[in-house]
């Protein structure tokens, strides 16, 4: 018997499946990431199997192979480097590290790509493959085709959708990328333009020390805030540098802090001479593209990626490369007449950090390089990397002390300050009542219980359609079954298709979708049950405390982000039960919540210890021990 597999993306292309022509000799098995899809198929009696196309695949199985291509992919950039007419070495290359982007975050996508397909092809035995394309999907469809051919099996795609119409869309959104340039370029004009009617500072303040910037999120400007303004008790100048980020710079100014925007050093020669350099470095580019295309190297799993991964040296080149050149020259102007005592340092994998720390570098006397991050995240990240020689690290606890100790940070580099986020939870919860939080959430307050689960958003190796959905699964199943029980369902907020979500269950009346971007604090504080998979969010519900329940399918030991401070599930059938004993037994439940919140108390006090204005306090006299 043949088997063929049928691959649909949008809904609207599966009133055509037929077209392929069903016969009583073949096997059908329909995969689609489109829930409303599953749902409707599912009743075709003609297909044997409904799956989703992408598996429960961790990142981790394919993070080492991405370290790994990105040395080969930077070692191809460095043939491309020309400091007089292009760009240098010093900043031409991909930073190993995935969050977003279309550079190193792609690779990573396209390695748990080829993995699924392959298990698609081989699970089933497929002989054909019918394709219905999408063209907001076009790489994928792409990677898909390439993996067949490797394992000789015959791909026909239907592109019947491709009008004109279909590919302006393709079009529009390769273009959109390199539009980001053109935005850059106007920030960076819109800052300098604002800057006349401001106070620019120009001069060497006496006892500076440079606080980084790069985001405008109160998540990082509420710290820095704390951190200037204790500084400035120590008779410090602490100033806020920043790049990308004007609104935070104004932010801090009006809290009567120092704040420099580095786009008011970049010349307009800078922005024409990046735009030179580009179009030289794009035609080397160019030049070696049949080198990069066929270069054996670039191999996962059989299937040879370099046109896959084509688009993403261009974008680079032209979206990245410019912006990152015109860094580099406001730094150097910045730096030029200043020597601050010391800088601290927001991350230490940011390009704009390593290009930074470089500069300084090159004074006289180096200033004494240090960072503070929010806190130890719950989960490992292997392309965590120190590539800027950080004199002094602030960390949340002495668990994160070694934890920076194993991956070779010398003891005496590091210095235990406390975590930022104990004094933010315990002022909110002193001023904010329970029937508050119900109120700002719009949710009755008249159920006996509230389980928060954390619907969190799609990304390829962390979280997946299938462990979004399955765990839903199981909440609106015992939800159906027990109604005095409410089940508030909190998305992320960049996550996308958030109504297809909602409309592949039936409306039940203790389900409450909440707005993605609804107040986290709000949602803990009435919470009884937080259900995640390894979401920092469970730190802070930890503070609330509120239990955490981590439903982890892909069973990556890895993502057991809260140590023994949570209850961890593999399956669920083992989630969903646990749901329904701890509904229904009042003395299991009872017993479990004493035994779980011993354990959290004692991961509180191992963890967590010093406020935050102790922490910022700590960090100041520390700085005034060494300086």
């Amino acid at each position: 018997m043949k088997n063929i597999l049928i691959i649909v993306r949008n809904f609207e292309d599966l009133n055509k499946i037929s077209s392929i022509g069903i016969t009583d000799n073949c096997s059908y098995i329909l995969a689609s990431n489109d829930l409303k899809i599953h749902k409707v198929a599912s009743a075709f009696n003609w297909i044997k199997e409904v799956v989703l196309i992408e598996q429960m695949e961790s990142f981790y199985n394919v993070a080492e192979e991405v370290k790994r291509q990105v040395n080969l992919f930077n070692h191809f950039l460095q043939n491309l480097s020309d400091k007089k007419k292009g760009f240098g070495k010093e900043i031409f290359y991909w930073v190993s590290h995935c969050e977003g982007g279309i550079t190193v975050q792609r690779l990573q996508d396209l390695f748990l790509l080829i993995n699924s397909y392959v298990i698609l092809l081989e699970k089933y035995q497929i002989n054909q493959v019918h394709l219905f394309s999408e063209p907001s999907l076009h790489w994928e469809d792409c990677i898909l085709i390439e993996v067949a051919k490797t394992r000789n099996v015959e791909v026909l795609e239907d592109k019947k959708g491709y009008g004109i119409l279909a590919r302006l869309k393709i079009s529009f959104i390769n273009i959109k990328y390199f539009l980001r340039e053109f935005y850059f370029i106007v920030r960076i004009l819109l800052t300098k333009f604002l800057s006349i009617f401001s106070r620019l500072r120009n001069n060497q303040q006496v006892k500076e020390v440079i606080i980084q910037v790069s985001s405008s999120a109160d998540k990082q400007i509420v710290p820095v805030t704390y951190l200037m303004q204790e500084l400035k008790k120590k008779d410090f100048q602490p100033v806020a540098l920043s790049w990308g980020a004007s609104p935070g710079a104004d932010k801090l100014r009006k809290q009567n802090l120092t704040a420099d925007e580095l786009e008011n050093f970049v010349s307009c020669s800078d922005i024409f001479s990046s735009i030179i350099r580009t179009i030289f470095s794009l035609s080397l580019a160019f030049k070696f593209k049949n080198k990069f295309l066929k270069k054996p190297e670039f191999n996962f799993n059989g299937v040879c990626f370099g046109k896959l991964m084509w688009f993403s040296i261009l974008f680079f080149i032209c979206s990245e490369m410019p912006q990152r050149y015109r860094f580099f020259k406001a730094a150097k102007r910045y730096f030029s007449s200043r020597n601050p005592l010391a800088i601290n340092f927001t991350t230490t994998v940011l390009i704009e950090s390593v290009i930074l720390s470089r500069e300084l570098l090159n004074k006289k006397k180096k200033p004494l390089f240090l960072t503070c991050p929010a806190g130890i995240y719950p989960i490992y990240f292997p392309y965590e990397h120190h590539s800027i020689p950080i004199d002094i690290f602030f960390v949340v606890n002495e668990e994160h002390k070694l934890k920076l100790e194993k991956n070779g940070i010398a003891p005496e580099k590091i210095e235990v300050a406390g975590h930022e986020r104990c004094e933010a939870v315990n002022d909110f919860k002193a001023k904010t009542t329970k029937s508050e939080s119900f109120k700002n959430l719009i949710i009755p307050d008249n159920f006996k219980h509230y389980f928060l689960f954390d619907l969190n958003t799609t990304i390829r190796g962390y979280y997946s359609v299938w462990e979004q959905i399955l765990p839903l699964n199981s909440i609106y199943t015992v939800g159906k079954s027990i109604g005095n029980i409410a089940f508030l369902i909190k998305p992320h907020p960049s996550q996308k298709n958030i109504e297809q979500f909602k409309n592949y269950f039936p409306e039940q009346k203790n389900v409450f979708w909440l707005q993605p971007n609804s107040g986290v604090y709000d949602c803990l504080n009435i919470a009884d049950l937080f259900i995640t998979k390894f979401s920092a969010m469970g730190m802070e519900a930890i503070l609330f405390d509120c239990p955490v329940i981590a439903v982890i399918l892909d069973k990556e030991q890895k993502f057991q982000a809260f140590n023994d401070a949570a209850e961890y599930f593999y399956s669920t059938n083992d989630f969903e039960t646990f749901l329904m004993k701890f509904c229904t037994d009042e003395k299991f439940r009872s017993f479990w919540n004493n035994s779980i919140k011993e354990k959290m108390g004692n991961y509180k006090n191992r963890y967590f210890g010093k406020s935050n204005i102790q922490k910022f306090l700590q960090i100041s006299n520390v700085l005034k021990e060494k300086l």
